[in-house]
């Protein structure tokens, strides 16, 4: 289980996911084959994603507390998809183009109905990174797409 403070970085071989609409998710032939790239397009603190080493158990044990989670505190449809990427990758995708990604532990605590205790921040991707963005959107698609 994952024992980070507020801002305290997530090791790399660690996983984070991405809950998207299905606005972000590239579809072909009715199917989700990945995410877009503006499914990491940031927002003023960051791109808001979950820790799944957070949680203890298998992975699969994981990814279903991961899902709680989200199902809890978002709004989730049966068309929404959440996709899964190691945080050294998308470090790595940073450095490709000379940006220091970072992913940071940023658990929310309040309100209650929003609580995620782990919720994670990536950082540092420029709003104008749109090739940073495609690299980590690669990423997540050569890991996982996961049906929320």
């Amino acid at each position: 289980m994952g024992h980070c403070l507020k801002g305290d970085p997530i090791p790399d071989e660690d996983h984070v996911a991405r809950h998207c609409s299905p606005k972000l998710l590239e579809i072909r032939d009715e199917k989700v084959v990945g995410f877009l790239a503006a499914a990491f397009c940031p927002d003023d603190e960051g791109v808001s994603v979950t820790w799944l080493e957070y949680f203890e158990g298998t992975h699969d044990e994981r990814l279903s507390r991961v899902r709680q989670v989200i199902r809890d505190t978002r709004t989730v449809r049966s068309s929404h998809h959440m996709g899964v990427a190691r945080v050294g990758a998308i470090r790595a995708a940073g450095h490709k183009i000379g940006i220091d990604v970072t992913v940071e532990h940023d658990p929310i605590e309040e309100p209650a109905t929003d609580r995620n205790p782990a919720h994670a921040l990536i950082k540092n991707i420029p709003n104008e990174g749109f090739e940073l963005m495609e690299l980590i959107a690669a990423e997540v698609v050569a890991l996982q797409v996961i049906i929320i």
